[in-house]
């Protein structure tokens, strides 16, 4: 994920201050069980031992303070603070920075060092480190009678500053002081924020677990921003181990999977030794349903509809959802979380993310170099085919066609395409070339030098290039800046996926009934009905058993906790708490060697 894209994302996070929070980046899993990674022979050296440092400059430089925090540290406790009503922690907690269900994730390893809460451990680190704890006081003191003290700097969301709290008496409890600095998201994410000048001593901040674990700007030793690099590096910590660097290295050089997973195996396995930061645990997301639901399941990274056509409640031949937000419009360039999730009962998906494994949809397979789907000419140019299911047909009846691929191709690249709302894809610069080869597929020949590891996702759609608009002209011959204005693109689109948009009485609902040219199985239930709710009615909507369905964006939970509690346990509604992809992590601000 680019810079700005990320470093958005956190402003945006930070700023909604909410113990619920709801992203278009991402959603939870319901596969809480961890992966059993079987360890794999590197190339890459993993060292048996930390990092040489210096002579510690700061307290933190000390490799044995930050290994104190770590064993100091009660993540359940943490926790049960912000989510008191859940009862087992461990599927939200972290050890690595990626989630313990990812593919990637190395915690299995032999080699990773842990640090389960052990606070006799870290008061016995801290001893050694020359901190002693005099009689009748609090807090340690160093040989020259300093005190143990130290500033976690992070924002002033009410989320954050609830579990900080809860930390800082953690650290007490070990003999460390710690006062907390509050700061707007929006001036602690800045370029000229604490945290990007590294202006901090520990940092508390929320960051993303990637499916394809690319951490390139994070980790690496050319990431820590400074002003040689115009602070474009997210490497906060200051964390540069040659080891890890070679790793990530090596993983931008090599595309295929295997390498990937054990480069990423190699960086955490480094992190967790170093201990530049402290993963703590994954965020809640939260889904309410009708307590006879069948079928939903809530994933990380898509909307909530992505598998709608599977959603039964016997006896009932509609399912109602509640939604806080309407759509603007349908236009395919709006990317907000409302249109996706609309979008999805109309177009489907091309291919679905689950417990950060991609599975093929619509694409008959994933093309990469190891299955021959791409290739890498001499030029140095990655050269893909992307190759969909036979048959698939427009909501309409027409078939799909090479012509619509195109359509799509020329149309949303298109700069003049875009506006205050809508986004070209990043992926379009990264294009040098696409062949139309047939009505079901296309080759995208890449600029030299792209690298991306989940090059294997097609990064073109499909429009209706046939679709006649009000005046009579075919979508394909409308250039796509005037899009905005046409009713076939924003308000009554066709697609491909199990349901056709019916009716839509603005500020009141939208009604999709089944599309019959479905390529799957005809959708469970005919019928979906999104009504659109103030926030802070919706539980009271799912209570009285008037809608069926509530994402965690739009509930509103803080004050509805036990009312939602007590229905759940009355048999009324079927609550779903699933670890969410963005996570909370401490940064400890190392001296650049």
């Amino acid at each position: 994920m680019k810079k700005q894209t990320i470093q958005t994302l956190l402003i945006l996070i930070g700023l909604a201050g909410l113990i619920y929070l709801g992203l278009s980046l991402g959603r939870a899993t319901q596969g809480l069980n961890p992966v059993t990674v079987t360890p794999t022979p590197t190339a890459i050296p993993v060292s048996q031992t930390p990092s040489p440092n210096p002579e510690p400059q700061t307290i933190l430089d000390d490799l044995r303070v930050r290994q104190a925090i770590a064993y100091c540290t009660d993540r359940g406790s943490l926790i049960h603070t912000v989510y008191p009503w859940l009862e087992d922690t461990k599927p939200f907690e972290m050890d690595s920075f990626l989630p313990s269900n990812h593919p990637f994730y190395a915690g299995n390893d032999p080699q990773f060092q842990r640090y389960p809460y052990d606070p006799e451990k870290g008061r016995a680190l801290l001893e050694s480190a020359g901190w002693r704890l005099p009689a009748g006081v609090s807090y340690r003191v160093n040989a020259k009678g300093e005190e143990l003290h130290l500033t976690l700097t992070t924002t002033a969301a009410d989320f954050r500053k609830t579990w900080a709290a809860v930390f800082i008496e953690q650290m007490k409890t070990c003999g460390l002081r710690v006062d907390a600095s509050h700061f707007p998201a929006d001036q602690f994410y800045s370029e000229e924020g604490a945290l990007v000048q590294r202006d901090f001593e520990l940092a508390a901040l929320a960051w993303i677990a990637p499916a394809d674990a690319n951490v390139r700007w994070r980790y690496a030793c050319d990431g820590i921003p400074s002003a040689i690099n115009e602070f474009t590096g997210e490497n906060y910590a200051g964390w540069c181990n040659p080891i890890a660097d070679q790793a990530i290295k090596q993983a931008e050089e090599n595309l295929k999977r295997e390498a990937l997973k054990d480069a990423s195996r190699v960086v955490q396995l480094e992190y967790a030794r170093d201990l530049p930061g402290l993963p703590l645990f994954q965020r809640m997301d939260i889904s309410a349903t009708a307590a006879d639901m069948q079928n939903f399941i809530s994933l990380p990274t898509e909307v909530y509809t992505w598998n709608a056509a599977e959603w039964v409640i016997p006896g009932k031949d509609s399912i109602v959802i509640g939604e806080r937000s309407e759509p603007a419009g349908l236009h395919p360039l709006d990317d907000s979380w409302v249109n996706a999730t609309v979008r999805a009962l109309i177009n489907g998906l091309d291919y679905v993310q689950r417990d950060y494994e991609y599975q093929p949809i619509t694409l008959k397979r994933f093309p990469t170099l190891e299955n021959g789907g791409a290739t890498i000419n001499e030029s140095g140019q990655l050269i893909v085919t992307y190759e969909f299911i036979e048959g698939l047909t427009w909501s309409d009846g027409a078939p799909v066609s090479r012509a619509d691929y195109q359509l799509a191709y020329t149309a949303l690249c298109d700069p003049e395409a875009a506006g205050e709302f809508l986004y070209i894809s990043q992926r379009c610069d990264q294009i040098a070339r696409v062949d139309f080869i047939r009505d079901n597929a296309y080759t995208v020949t890449y600029i030299p030098g792209y690298h991306d590891p989940e090059y294997f996702l097609p990064p073109i759609g499909r429009q209706p290039a046939h679709r006649l608009t009000e005046d009579g002209r075919r979508l394909g011959d409308v250039p796509a800046k005037y899009w905005t204005w046409l009713a076939e693109v924003n308000n009554n689109p066709i697609g491909i996926g199990p349901y056709v948009l019916q009716s839509w009485e603005y500020g009141e609902q939208m009604v999709f009934t089944a599309n019959p040219y479905y390529f799957g199985k005809p959708p469970a239930t005919p019928t979906i009905i999104i009504r659109f709710i103030p926030q802070d009615e919706i539980v009271s909507y799912l209570l009285r058993g008037e809608i069926d369905v509530a994402d965690s964006s739009s509930l509103w939970i803080g004050t509805s906790n036990s009312a939602l509690l007590q229905a759940q346990s009355d048999g009324k509604v079927r609550l779903y708490f699933v670890p969410n992809s963005i996570y909370e992590q401490l940064d400890f601000r190392l001296t650049v060697k």
